[in-house]
C-alpha cells in the first residue's frame, strides 16, 4: 500500500486532535466544569430576592393600626374637706384611705391646709398586664383626688413641706394581689384616659386578707394587679424536617477521561499498521 509519511502524520495528529476537540466541546455544553445547577441557582435567588425585596415594600406601605387608649371609668367615689390639722379617712368597700394629722396639699408652690380630698374606683378598658409573661391581670384600679384633680403636680406633705404620704389599706386582698402606678393619662371629672406603667408599688399583707401601704404621697391612679402562677412551659415533640425540593437542575456525569484514552490508542493502532504496511 502506498502511503505517504506526510498522510501517516495528518492522521498521527487526528488521533490527538479529535478526542481534545471532543472533550473541549464536552465541557461547553454544561456536563463538565461548569454545571447548569450554577445557573438554575442564580436565577432561583434573584427571584427570591426580588419577591422578598417587593413584599417588604408592601408591608412598609400598610397603614400601622392605632394602639387602643387605656381608659378609666369611675364607678364608686366618697369625698370628705380635710383639715390638715385634723387628718381624716375616707372609705369605698374595701378600701380606707387614712389622712393623718398634720398632713397638707402642696398645690403648684402653695401649701394648703384645707383640701377636698376624693377616694374614686374605677373599671378598666384596654389596659395590658405589666408583665411580658402574663402573671399580672388588671381587676380595676383606684385614685385619690386632691379639689378633683388627679395629677403628680400635688404633693401631700407635713407642716416643713417634706413629703407625708396617705396610708391606703385595701381589704379582701389575698397574698396574690398587688398595685402598680399609672401615670401620664388625663382626668376629667368621671374619666381617666391615657398613660402607662410606671412601677410596681410596694404593699405590706397585714394579715391573709389585708394589704397595707404607707407610700402613696400624690393623687394618681393605682392598678389592682391579680397575681397569677405562669403557664407551665409546653415542650413541643422533636420534629425531623423535610428537605425542600432542589429548583436546580440535576447536572449530568461529564464523559469519563477513559473514552479519550481509547480513542487516541485506537487511532494510534491503525497508524501503526499503516505504517508497518507501507514498509513492506
Amino acid at each position: 500500500m502506498n502511503i505517504t509519511r506526510r498522510s501517516i502524520a495528518i492522521l498521527f495528529l487526528l488521533g490527538f486532535v479529535l478526542p481534545l476537540a471532543y472533550a473541549q466541546w464536552n465541557t461547553g455544553s454544561g456536563y463538565g466544569g461548569y454545571s447548569t445547577s450554577n445557573t438554575s441557582s442564580a436565577s432561583t435567588s434573584y427571584n427570591t430576592s426580588s419577591t422578598s425585596t417587593a413584599s417588604s415594600n408592601t408591608s412598609s406601605s400598610s397603614t400601622v393600626s392605632a394602639v387602643p387608649v387605656a381608659t378609666f371609668q369611675a364607678i364608686s367615689e366618697n369625698n370628705i374637706i380635710v383639715n390638715a390639722i385634723a387628718g381624716g379617712s375616707v372609705s369605698l368597700p374595701g378600701i380606707t384611705e387614712v389622712i393623718a394629722p398634720g398632713t397638707y396639699a402642696l398645690i403648684g408652690n402653695k401649701t394648703v391646709g384645707s383640701y377636698n380630698f376624693s377616694l374614686i374606683l374605677f373599671s378598666t378598658k384596654n389596659v395590658p398586664s405589666p408583665s411580658s409573661n402574663g402573671t399580672l391581670t388588671p381587676s380595676g384600679a383606684f385614685a385619690y383626688a386632691i379639689n378633683g384633680q388627679i395629677t403628680t403636680a400635688i404633693t401631700m406633705v407635713n407642716s416643713t413641706g417634706s413629703p407625708k404620704p396617705v396610708t391606703t389599706f385595701v381589704a379582701g386582698s389575698p397574698s396574690t394581689s398587688t398595685t402598680w402606678t399609672f401615670l401620664g393619662g388625663t382626668f376629667n371629672g368621671t374619666s381617666y384616659t391615657g398613660g402607662k406603667y410606671a412601677f410596681a408599688d410596694t404593699w405590706k399583707q397585714v394579715n391573709s386578707t389585708t394589704m397595707v401601704n404607707t407610700q402613696f404621697i400624690k393623687p394618681v391612679m393605682w392598678v389592682f394587679e391579680a397575681v397569677k402562677a405562669p403557664a407551665p412551659a409546653t415542650t413541643q415533640p422533636a420534629t425531623s424536617k423535610t428537605p425542600a425540593p432542589s429548583t436546580s437542575a440535576p447536572s449530568s456525569p461529564g464523559t469519563s477521561p477513559l473514552v479519550y484514552v481509547v480513542v487516541a490508542v485506537v487511532v494510534i493502532a491503525v497508524i501503526a499498521y499503516l505504517y508497518t504496511r507501507s514498509k513492506k
